[in-house]
């Protein structure tokens, strides 16, 4: 049986549904605590720890033979793209908007294609599509269509072939390709 680690700060904020959620679960877990004057420290040091994927907290580690990123993690990226995205479509200025997207998305870009070059199964958490996958490809989807509509910047994969296997891979499941094609 897994055990958990949470890693948040010393106080509720974000972390403390993970808490309570493993709490109230039952199961065993480790409420690993930062004090806020350690986290830039900590945080600087992220960059290549094998732990943990993304450079910030919460931070729900599953204590395994095998390492996985939670996909709570990764629907922090899908929100920062959200984020990005929506606003290209009311924009009054819809390249300027679309350069910040395409800024995040190097940032970002570089955070999913060092998961999934973990990933035996193409997968962004375990051996099965979850919501972190179909949250990704919506995200990038949909960020491509608004760049493609209001503005003449494009969405470019390439710097990232990991994440754009991915997309394809996603978009070729046989329920979202029947679902895009109504």
């Amino acid at each position: 049986m897994a055990t958990y680690k949470v890693t948040y700060f010393a106080m509720p904020g974000r972390g403390e549904v993970l808490r309570l959620t493993l709490e109230v679960g039952g199961v065993k877990w480790e409420d690993n605590r930062v004090a806020m004057e350690d986290w830039g420290k900590m945080k600087a040091g992220l960059a290549n720890d094998p732990v943990f994927k993304f450079p910030w907290l919460p931070h729900l580690e599953v204590l395994t033979e095998v390492q996985m990123p939670s996909c709570d993690s990764i629907l922090v990226i899908y929100d920062d793209f959200l984020k990005l995205y929506v606003p290209i479509t009311f924009s009054s200025k819809p390249d300027e908007d679309a350069e910040k997207f395409l800024k995040g998305l190097e940032t970002q870009g570089a955070y999913l294609e060092r998961l999934l070059s973990d990933s035996k199964s193409g997968f962004l958490v375990g051996s099965k599509l979850t919501a972190a996958d179909i949250a990704i490809f919506v995200a990038l989807r949909e960020a491509s269509n608004n760049l493609t509509q209001k503005s003449k910047l494009k969405v470019d994969l390439s710097k990232f072939p990991k994440l754009k296997a991915h997309h394809e891979k996603i978009a070729a499941v046989p329920k979202i390709k029947a679902y895009y094609s109504k």
